[in-house]
């Protein structure tokens, strides 16, 4: 049985462990849109071993990899217990979207918890099938990239660079996600001449992401002068960079490489998975 977590910190410190994991977790249990802040679950309340914060359908879970078949189990079985009952009032306006479906989306999380949900009897999305996995890449200490800022550089402002960020984000046309993101963290900017010619914003797990640069205007290092100047904000503000990449992503990960940053061996995935007799015909547009 899968029961609501009470202090959220001391469950993070205890069963994340790894900063790096740590980052994110924190950073997705504080995050909120539209007034809907995420619910943190705990397999056991009184030994835990796996945390699962979700806000509606969207799910981060990490803990013991031993439990995760378990933990997926109670889910498709329905075995919570919550403030708002389950599923709750953001799962079902979730459910809607989607004609009613009832999926989960798992959001940056270890591929061995999407396998144990199919495992389980939860049923992929089959577009997922063919989808690669990411790893994530970080960078910890203080800031120190600044002589590499070869082109002028600055934060952006609430939702300015909205319209840019469309422009190299394919999952979201029309910007939902991506404003959550500039509201709730900082964007990022290179310019030459005052005019735009590379940007980037952070996750909503406080993640590096979505750096974009034209076709017409690359191979003259604008993405890595913008790299270096959101890798030494964010040294100074957490003392910790991460992004996700891609695992054939290679211009992206021969980057950050290049600033000595670490991969974090355990794979992660952007999954959904949905309840048995509810995914999706090939072909059929998905969330």
């Amino acid at each position: 049985m899968l029961t609501q977590a009470r202090d959220r910190e001391e469950l993070i410190a205890r069963l994340v462990g790894d900063p790096v994991r740590g980052f994110t977790s924190r950073n997705f249990c504080h995050s909120g849109e539209g007034g809907w802040k995420p619910v943190v679950l705990v397999d056991d309340a009184r030994d835990p071993q796996v945390l699962i914060a979700h806000a509606g359908a969207n799910f981060s879970i990490y803990g013991a990899i031993e439990r995760y078949q378990a933990v997926m189990d109670d889910l498709l079985n329905g075995r919570v217990e919550q403030e708002g009952g389950w599923p709750d009032e953001r799962m079902t306006h979730d459910w809607k979207q989607v004609d009613g479906r009832r999926y989960m989306f798992v959001n940056a999380s270890p591929y061995v918890v999407w396998r144990a949900a199919l495992d389980v009897g939860f049923e992929p999305d089959a577009e997922d099938l063919r989808g690669h996995v990411a790893f994530m890449w970080h960078v910890s200490g203080a800031p120190r990239f600044g002589h590499l800022v070869q082109h002028p550089c600055r934060v952006g402002h609430g939702r300015e660079l909205l319209e840019l960020l469309k422009q190299g984000i394919g999952y979201d046309r029309e910007g939902h996600y991506i404003t959550q993101c500039l509201d709730h963290g900082p964007s990022f900017v290179c310019e030459v001449d005052g005019v735009p010619v590379c940007w980037s914003s952070t996750h909503m797990n406080g993640t590096m992401g979505m750096i974009y640069t034209p076709p017409e205007l690359r191979r003259h290092g604008y993405a890595r002068s913008l790299a270096a100047f959101q890798l030494d904000h964010m040294l100074a503000r957490d003392g910790l960079a991460c992004c996700h990449i891609i695992d054939k992503n290679v211009a992206s990960m021969s980057m950050i490489r290049g600033f000595g940053a670490q991969r974090w061996e355990e794979p992660v995935v952007w999954r959904n998975v949905y309840w048995p007799g509810e995914a999706p015909p090939p072909g059929q547009p998905h969330h």
